[in-house]
């Protein structure tokens, strides 16, 4: 489980990402509410699984042994899920691969969506704007 404060390697990539994404919805859509943009971000594609290749391991190990991610928010469930789906086709097509190579090579693969609540994309995308644009 991710620690309170924790700063991930790839923070600031996904949240230039997630930007984008906002910024493209708005063209897009004409006028919607905010609310509505924040969910188009959320389902926007994403560049990969915006999760460390390292945790993803760990889930993905914990899911082979039999452990539940139930305690999990939905949408990382479903995140987590979609990556286990991706890992096993890996791991058809190169039994021998390890799980982090298998993870590896799914979390880096082109993501559906963010797999983020568009609460979430608005905290975000409200941090992003006042440290990137200071508004």
């Amino acid at each position: 489980m991710r620690k309170i404060g924790a700063v991930s390697e790839y923070g600031s990539k996904r949240d230039a990402e997630l930007w984008q994404a906002y910024r493209r919805a708005i063209a897009n859509s004409g006028v919607v509410s905010s609310e509505t943009l924040y969910e188009m971000t959320a389902s926007s594609p994403a560049s990969r699984f915006w999760v460390s290749e390292r945790r993803a391991s760990e889930v993905m190990g914990a899911i082979i042994r039999g452990i539940s991610i139930s305690y999990m928010s939905p949408t990382r469930q479903e995140m987590f899920r979609e990556i286990f789906s991706r890992f096993i086709r890996y791991r058809s097509k190169f039994p021998d691969s390890t799980i982090y190579e298998a993870t590896f090579h799914a979390v880096n693969t082109p993501a559906p969506k963010f797999y983020l609540t568009p609460k979430t994309v608005k905290i975000i995308l409200c941090r992003y704007r006042r440290q990137k644009f200071g508004k």
